[in-house]
């Protein structure tokens, strides 16, 4: 390769044009890379990397042309996920000219150093889910730059790889090298077999390198980061796409949500994939969201900081150079040898953190009966919770330890109110505790005898015995669900808080959807000359599903029309439940509670019977609604099923009603098996079924006859505007505050409204006179 300039350092020359090289940092297959410094006026001084193209290619011209186009779109990326380059040139020496790049220097580890220092292991999946939605952002911005008369430039990286991802000291993703692997790949004589694992089927087959190549190549490195494994294994181009053809992702072992994700950015052919980087964004980000655990910066900042080095007399050669993938360098082994001591110590141990939840129930002063405790277990079950131990007066349940939801929390205090309130008595009063926290999900369960979980068991029981007949939560569980709960303070008791009953939050002046709002209007309309319209409104969580379904009814009411609205919400764990869509519905159409009492109950029974339901009907209906404890355990499901049958039937003979069903996605196949039998019984009635699901699982409701389906994206740039607007209540948006929500939330109103209500109450975003003043954000 000819003399390497790391031996010119040797000989204290170290100026390569206007910089200075300070010290050496490797050398690849392009390039050979320093630290170096540059210097300007009154003692001015910038760090940063300089990358010198090897002599023998850069005395190749079609590669050195290659290389200074790329590098000049190189030049054009500004984000705060990308390397910046800050200069791009060629330096003449002893009649060689030397091509050469000049990057922003990031103080961190590589990717792949982290990864090989943690045995190749699969690493946190929060963790994952980060750094890849980071990346994610950083391909979106190159993909969509363009020149100043608005033309795409077609910027592709081309080669992503854990080498040239880069994790600083701060907690910063970036990803560097968009110029040097595309340069090396216009070459005629240099095939792209040459280059990482994560290459595109198409960039095998000598095709040139698409944005959604970009996504193959993510999704191919998220998939060994959760798994470590290769999901395909180095060979011909043939083979791998072989491979690419036969994969089944069934066996990774992946949960679901992340498994479908991982599939799509993979697939083959590229048009089957995400439509663009920015999408693949959306569905990480949501697919993180979907999680209690929020992995922020700052938490990969003290991930990153296990694996800093000791300090040394190296000048950062070793952790803080990221220099890319065509860089051979060494990382760090799994055992480190101190320099103090001569003692070996491991690297810290890796362990998946999980948020849960635990509640605990204290049954009372006199013991339950079986059949009541029974009941109790159900409903816990069916909001999510794992019963961790059970007695005669007492209940402990986890929600969030088999399968993660952000409402983990919120489900583990409706059950809590509900199970209050169904077991109170003049004997006795039932009371609830509720703590959460972040604990290590080990394979043994953090419950164990001696766990990780006890100690916040222990919390949740000492809370629920508090205050006789309330549910007493944490400090930290009150904040979370303050936008669904009121709560009051515990006398003489700083850290908790008594849980009320859930509130409706205030509504502000709905933004966005008018297309959907006049489509669902005609459908209504439909619907209302006796077609009958199955609806499915499909979207990611925080995408504002259940905010359309209010709106909805809001716009039915205020203009007075004579249409019947019932909304209702699947369990959830409904999809594991007989007909477990069922009864929510049927309590709002008996306008009842789940804790009612039995003789309250028993008082709609006139109602059913003006409804024309039948003995055995009635029955039926009213044992599963809980009027006798027997009821979740009826044997004989025809007449219950005859019954909501016959109710739905009946109330749409009269005028139009729209049925819907909020959560959906966990709609039992049953239910929607009953659904179906009664649109094909309704005939001309005017009625319509309003579905509100997220997108993925087994979507039962997806098989109702007449089903279509509305699917909802994110809100347009002008609506997000608007949105930030009126949750600020000013009339202008600063460009600042809109763009940094824009990049964080990506038009998806509940991610928005949090990061807003979040700025306000650190006091990054103070409103003063009806002007948005913007510190710290």
């Amino acid at each position: 390769m000819g003399p390497s300039r790391a031996s010119v350092l040797s000989q204290n020359m170290n100026t390569f044009g206007r910089y200075q090289l300070v010290a050496s940092l490797g050398r690849g297959r392009l390039t050979e890379a320093f630290k170096a410094k540059s210097f300007g006026i009154e003692g001015f001084e910038k760090t940063l990397v300089v990358k010198c193209v090897h002599p023998e290619l850069a005395q190749d011209q079609a590669f050195a042309q290659a290389f200074v186009g790329e590098a000049k779109l190189a030049v054009r990326l500004s984000h705060a996920n990308i390397v910046q380059v800050f200069d791009a040139g060629c330096v003449e020496e002893d009649g060689r000219s030397t091509y050469f790049l000049a990057t922003e220097h990031v103080a961190g580890l590589t990717l792949r150093s982290i990864w090989e220092r943690c045995g190749f292991q699969p690493l946190p999946v929060h963790l994952c889910l980060h750094v890849a939605s980071e990346l994610a952002k950083a391909l979106d911005h190159a993909h969509r730059r363009s020149d100043n008369r608005h033309k795409p430039l077609g910027i592709v990286h081309a080669n992503l790889s854990p080498d040239n991802v880069f994790l600083s000291w701060n907690g910063d993703v970036k990803v560097s090298d968009f110029c040097l692997a595309r340069a090396l790949a216009r070459l005629p004589h240099r095939l792209p077999e040459h280059d990482g694992p994560h290459l595109s089927p198409e960039q095998r087959l000598g095709q040139a390198a698409l944005a959604q190549s970009d996504v193959f190549a993510l999704g191919s490195m998220l998939y060994r980061l959760l798994t470590g494994q290769n999901p395909f294994v180095p060979g011909s181009s043939e083979e791998v796409l072989q491979q690419i053809e036969r994969t089944d992702f069934t066996r990774s072992g992946l949960p679901r949500e992340l498994r479908e994700l991982v599939e799509r950015a993979l697939a083959f052919p590229a048009d089957e994939r995400f439509e663009s980087a920015s999408q693949f964004h959306e569905s990480l980000l949501m697919t993180s969201y979907a999680s209690p655990k929020r992995f922020s910066s700052q938490d990969l900042a003290e991930f990153v900081e296990r694996f800093r080095e000791p300090p040394s007399d190296s000048a950062e050669t070793a952790g803080s150079v990221l220099a890319g993938p065509n860089l051979q360098s060494v990382p760090p082994p799994s055992m480190h040898v101190d320099a103090g001591s001569g003692r070996a110590r491991s690297w810290p141990p890796l362990a998946d953190m999980r948020d849960l939840t635990v509640l605990s129930l204290r049954l009372g002063n006199v013991p339950v009966p079986a059949a009541m405790r029974k009941r109790a277990k159900q409903i816990v079950e069916r909001y999510g919770g794992h019963i961790l131990a059970e007695s005669s007066r007492e209940l402990d349940a986890a929600f969030g330890l088999e399968r993660t939801d952000a409402r983990d929390t919120e489900s583990a205090a409706r059950s809590a109110l509900v199970l209050v309130r169904m077991l109170g008595s003049a004997e006795s009063e039932p009371s609830a505790g509720i703590d959460s926290g972040r604990l290590r999900a080990g394979a043994e369960g953090p419950f164990r005898e001696g766990g990780a979980g006890d100690e916040l068991l222990g919390s949740a029981r000492r809370l629920a015995h508090l205050v006789p007949g309330r549910v007493a939560v944490s400090e930290s569980v009150a904040v979370n669900l303050r936008t669904a709960f009121g709560s009051e303070p515990v006398p003489a008791e700083s850290a908790a808080r008594l849980l009320q009953d859930t509130h409706a939050p205030p509504l502000g002046r709905f933004v966005g959807r008018h297309s959907e709002l006049s489509e669902l209007g005609q459908r209504l309309l439909e619907a209302g000359r006796g077609k009958v319209q199955v609806v499915g409104l499909v979207g990611e969580q925080g995408i504002g599903k259940t905010r359309l379904l209010l709106e909805i009814e809001r716009r039915i009411k205020k203009s007075g029309l004579n249409i019947g609205f019932y909304c209702a919400s699947c369990p959830p764990c409904g999809s594991q439940t007989l007909e477990g869509a069922l009864l929510p519905m049927l309590r709002t159409l008996c306008s009842v509670r789940e804790s009612d009492s039995a003789a309250r109950l028993g008082a709609i029974e006139p109602s059913l019977r003006a409804l024309g339901l039948r003995d055995e009907e009635v029955d039926a209906l009213l044992a599963e609604l809980g009027a006798s404890p027997m009821g979740a355990g009826l044997s004989d499901r025809a007449p219950l099923r005859a019954a909501v049958r016959r109710m739905l039937l009946r109330l749409s003979e009269d005028r139009p009603h729209i049925f819907a069903w909020d959560d959906a996605q966990e709609m039992d196949a049953d239910s929607a098996s009953l659904l179906s039998s009664f649109v094909e019984r309704l005939g001309h009635a005017p009625a319509m079924l309003l579905l509100s699901a997220r997108p993925g699982g087994a979507a039962h409701y997806r098989s109702i006859v007449g089903y279509s389906e509305f699917p909802l994206h994110l809100l347009p740039e002008h609506d997000v505007r608007r949105l930030i607007a009126q949750e600020l209540g000013v009339d202008k948006v600063p460009d600042r505050l809109f763009y940094f929500i824009q990049e964080r939330a990506a038009g998806n109103p509940m991610f928005i409204v949090e990061l807003l209500t979040e700025a306000k109450q650190s006091g990054a975003i103070v409103i003063e006179g009806g002007r948005v003043e913007l510190s710290r954000l």
